[in-house]
C-alpha cells in the first residue's frame, strides 16, 4: 500500500508539474504578444489572467470560453487601446491553433503510410491541411505590405457589410507585421507548449501499461483531439473531448481507444486544479475588477 501510494503520489505530482508548465508557457507567449504591441504586462498579470480564463473554461461551453473573460480583462487594464488589447487574446488563439495544425501534419507526414492505410486518417489529414493552408493564407494577408497597401484590397474589403469595422480590425492584425520576430519567438512557444501536452498523455499511457501505442501516435493524436475538445459545445470540452480521443486513439489502435477516454479525462482534471486557482484569483479581485458573465 505504501509503494502505490508513494507511486500515485509521484504521477500526480509529476502531471501537475507537466500541466502548470504548460499554463506559464502560455501565458508567457501571451504577454510577449502584448508587449509586441507596446502593451505593458507583468508575468504575474498575464499568468493570473490566464488560471481565470481556465476556470471560465468550465462555465463558459468550449475550450475557449475563457478567452472571453481574459479578453475582458485585459481590455480592463488597456482601455486606451481596447481593440489592440481583445486582438491580442485572438492572436494568441490562432498562434496556438496554427502551431496544432504544423505539429499533426507534420508528423502525419512522417508517419504516411500510417495515414494512406486508414481512409478517416486520410480524411481528416485533408480536413486539417485546408485548415491549415486557410490559416497561412490568413498570416500572408497579414505580413504581406504589398497586399495590405493594395487598393484592390481595400476596395474589396470597403464592398462588405461594416467595412470601418473590418478595417479596422484588419489594420489591427496587420500591426503584428512590424513585430514577425515577436510572433516566430511566440510560435517557438507554442511548440514547447503542445509538446508538453503531447508528452502528459504519453506520461498517462505509461502509467496505465498502454506501451503498445507508437511515441509518434501521440504527437499527432493529442493536438487533433486538442482542437475538437476546443469545439464550443461543452463546457472545457466535457464530453467532446473524450468522444474524440476515444475515437481517433481507437482508428490507430482499438485496443487503446481507452486511453484516448482517460487521458483528456485526467488532462481536464489537472487544468481544472489551476482553474480552481483561477477562480480565487477571480474571487479577490472581484472588488476592484467586477466582472459581469
Amino acid at each position: 500500500n505504501f509503494i502505490y501510494s508513494h507511486n500515485a503520489c509521484f504521477y500526480f505530482l509529476s502531471c501537475i508539474f507537466l500541466i502548470g508548465i504548460n499554463l506559464i508557457i502560455c501565458s508567457e507567449r501571451w504577454r510577449k504578444l502584448l508587449l509586441s504591441q507596446g502593451l505593458q504586462a507583468t508575468f504575474y498579470q498575464t499568468f493570473r489572467f490566464t488560471l481565470i480564463g481556465i476556470f471560465f473554461n468550465y462555465v463558459i461551453p468550449g475550450g475557449v470560453g475563457g478567452d472571453v473573460v481574459k479578453g475582458y480583462y485585459i481590455v480592463r487594464h488597456h482601455p486606451q487601446s481596447k481593440t489592440v488589447a481583445a486582438i491580442t487574446v485572438a492572436m494568441d488563439r490562432f498562434v496556438g491553433l496554427y502551431t496544432m495544425m504544423f505539429l499533426a501534419l507534420f508528423v502525419m507526414f512522417l508517419d504516411w503510410t500510417q495515414v494512406t492505410s486508414h481512409p478517416q486518417l486520410k480524411w481528416i489529414f485533408l480536413s486539417l491541411l485546408c485548415l491549415f493552408l486557410g490559416f497561412s493564407l490568413f498570416w500572408t494577408l497579414i505580413f504581406s505590405k504589398r497586399i495590405s497597401s493594395h487598393q484592390f484590397f481595400h476596395k474589396l474589403i470597403g464592398k462588405l457589410p461594416k467595412a470601418e469595422h473590418l478595417i479596422e480590425l484588419y489594420s489591427s492584425f496587420a500591426k503584428y507585421s512590424e513585430t514577425k520576430k515577436i510572433i516566430f519567438t511566440t510560435f517557438f512557444y507554442s511548440l514547447i507548449a503542445q509538446s508538453l501536452a503531447v508528452l502528459f498523455f504519453v506520461y498517462v499511457g505509461y502509467a496505465l501499461g498502454f506501451s503498445q501505442v507508437n511515441f509518434h501516435t501521440y504527437f499527432f493524436v493529442v493536438p487533433i483531439g486538442i482542437m475538437v475538445t476546443a469545439v464550443p459545445i461543452s463546457p472545457a470540452g466535457v464530453g467532446v473531448g473524450q468522444a474524440a480521443f476515444y475515437y481517433l486513439f481507437g482508428l490507430i489502435q482499438p485496443e487503446s481507444a481507452q486511453l484516448g477516454a482517460i487521458g483528456i479525462t485526467a488532462m481536464q482534471m489537472f487544468y481544472f486544479i489551476y482553474g480552481l486557482l483561477g477562480a480565487w484569483f477571480y474571487i479577490s479581485s472581484k472588488p476592484e475588477k467586477d466582472l459581469k458573465v
